[in-house]
């Protein structure tokens, strides 16, 4: 009988988890996407529950201890750097400018650390991203 190492992963155990995670996602855009301006905006069906996919078997003993535990997934469509009499000077209807463009990918983070990146799409009312690369680069 093999032993189970109960320990906790390394960063290449981690690598490799997601890099077998990220082997089924394309670059390519989805024949429901429309081209303005020579990009390619996503227009998503809608789907009752996007984000739930058929649960994938966690063999590691160790993941699987963990696989239940919350994490917080943010997207950042970009970030700037304001003074503080910037910021007490805004107000409804005030504009802030980010660091990229409408069409550059979005950044995904989970618990605060960038994962991946993705287009922004819509899905029936609600945003949501379309994930174009995820793991280390």
């Amino acid at each position: 009988m093999a032993e189970e190492n109960t320990g906790p992963l390394s960063q290449e155990e981690i690598d490799a988890l997601l890099a077998g995670m990220s082997s089924n996602v394309s670059e390519e855009p989805k024949d429901d996407s429309i081209v303005v301006n020579d990009s390619v905006i996503a227009m998503e069906q809608s789907h009752p529950n996007p984000a739930v996919h058929a649960p994938v078997p966690i063999a590691d003993p160790r993941l699987r201890r963990v696989a239940d535990l919350p994490v917080n997934m943010t997207v950042s469509l970009g970030e700037t750097v304001l003074s503080l009499e910037s910021v007490l000077q805004l107000g409804i209807g005030s504009r802030i400018v980010f660091d990229k463009k409408w069409h550059d990918h979005a950044t995904i983070k989970l618990n605060g650390l960038p994962i991946g990146n993705g287009r922004v799409v819509l899905v029936a009312n609600t945003f949501g991203v379309e994930v174009t690369a995820w793991g280390k680069s």
